[in-house]
């Protein structure tokens, strides 16, 4: 029994260390590779008090430069305008050594990037001709098909067909406006108005490809629609004029007489 208590408790004390080690070379890795990290990406200590770059007019005095990166071509400072870029052939003779400036790096780095710029540009203007093209090929006229009544109508469905939000706080009221809408356009209460909106299109696209024929027979059978929406809403209007008289017990047969009448009852 005692045996097995002094077993455990070798074992628990040998993980415990185990775990305080392993705790301990986690630390130990996590700075160094924190250490390398700082100690490769730190610029190197350059600094220079004055750098003039340029010839004549165009000569310009840079103060107090420190250098934030080295490239294959040049140096990066920071000074107290800003941030310039400096060309190995323009630093001083020392630090060109100090850096071990190797001309031909530099000039096939900077093939590098002219290369890649030029990519970059070649890509842009390529990007501008297909938008080119592609406006272009929107301002010709449409190239398209005649559609039907029932073209018309499909695609309203699918317009009124769309899905509500429960949260909305209008929901109610435009699920019943939807209802009615799909409702009327599927029993044929705006047939009249669909007829009307694909013989405007068709018009219009015959127009478009120059068949002046077509578009002429598009225009007159909106005309006949156009006649009978007219005669419809004259109807409309008699009706509820009838219904007004009606109301007043005014008969259309004999107005004076029944209107006569009517006011004596109204009186």
């Amino acid at each position: 029994m005692r045996k097995n208590l002094l077993y455990r408790k070798v074992i628990q004390l040998w993980a415990g260390k185990e775990k305080r080690y392993s705790s301990l070379m986690k630390r130990i890795s996590f700075v160094l590779c924190l250490l390398t990290t700082t100690l490769v990406g730190q610029p190197p200590d350059i600094t220079l008090p004055e750098l003039k770059l340029g010839v004549g007019i165009a000569q310009k005095t840079y103060t107090n430069l420190r250098a934030t990166k080295v490239e294959p071509d040049g140096v990066r400072f920071s000074h107290d305008g800003g941030l310039i870029k400096v060309p190995y052939e323009a630093l001083p003779k020392e630090i060109q050594e100090k850096l071990a400036f190797d001309p031909a790096k530099a000039q096939e780095h900077r093939a590098q990037m002219e290369n890649a710029t030029a990519e970059r540009q070649a890509k842009v203007e390529s990007e501008k001709a297909v938008l080119r093209e592609a406006e272009a090929e929107g301002s010709k006229p449409a190239v398209g098909k005649p559609v039907t009544q029932a073209d018309v109508k499909s695609r309203w469905i699918a317009m009124w067909s769309y899905q509500i939000s429960s949260l909305d706080r209008e929901v109610t009221k435009k699920r019943e406006e939807q209802a009615s809408m799909l409702e009327g356009i599927r029993s044929g209460r705006f047939d009249l108005k669909a007829s009307k909106f694909a013989h405007e299109y068709n018009a219009w696209l015959y127009r478009q490809q120059g068949n002046d024929a077509a578009a002429a027979e598009e225009m007159r059978q909106l005309q006949e629609i156009e006649k009978i929406e007219a005669m419809n809403r004259m109807s409309a209007a008699a009706n509820r004029l009838s219904n007004s008289l009606d109301r007043l017990g005014i008969s259309l047969e004999n107005p004076f007489r029944s209107g006569m009448q009517g006011f004596t009852r109204y009186r």
